[in-house]
């Protein structure tokens, strides 16, 4: 998980990373 970056950047990174890890 980019915890940092989902911080950073909620929107874009959050919806990479859900679709790279569905957790």
């Amino acid at each position: 998980m980019i915890a940092v970056d989902v911080q950073a950047n909620n929107g874009v990174i959050h919806v990479i990373d859900k679709v790279i890890l569905p957790n």
